[in-house]
């Protein structure tokens, strides 16, 4: 069952910082121990999906449309769609990931009513293709 995880950074968790809110998880290298993070996501957690062509800020990008059963400090808050995002060409500015999980309206809400700055989160997928994302 593959999974990664991360702590949440201000900016992951929709709290306010100096600039604008960031409306996206970036998935980084963070726990993954091997294995290259600008491909891995698209190329192996995310490879069960539909991708397609897609736009973000009017740039040519990969979609999904992705379900997650999704667990907040051990409440079950339901399935939830999120989009993810891939843009190969991503990482030449800064080294920035490639891969994107768009916080969908409800997620941003319950983030920014909470504060889950320094929280793990994991997403992970199970054997049956199915996706988890947790907040710990």
């Amino acid at each position: 069952m593959p999974s990664w995880w991360k702590n949440l950074s201000t900016t992951d968790a929709q709290q306010q910082t100096t600039g604008g809110l960031v409306p996206y998880l970036r998935l980084t290298s963070s726990s993954l121990a091997t294995g290259n993070f600008q491909t891995w996501f698209r190329q192996s957690f995310f490879s069960c999906c539909s991708w397609h062509p897609g736009y973000f800020n009017n740039k040519p990008v990969e979609e999904a449309y992705v379900d997650f059963q999704v667990i907040i400090q051990g409440q079950s808050i339901g399935n939830i769609t999120f989009t993810v995002t891939h843009d190969s060409s991503r990482q030449y500015n800064n080294n920035a990931p490639n891969t994107w999980l768009h916080w969908p309206p409800q997620m941003a809400a319950i983030l920014q009513g909470t504060n889950y700055a320094g929280c793990r989160i994991v997403l992970s997928r199970n054997s049956a293709n199915a996706f988890s994302l947790e907040i710990q």
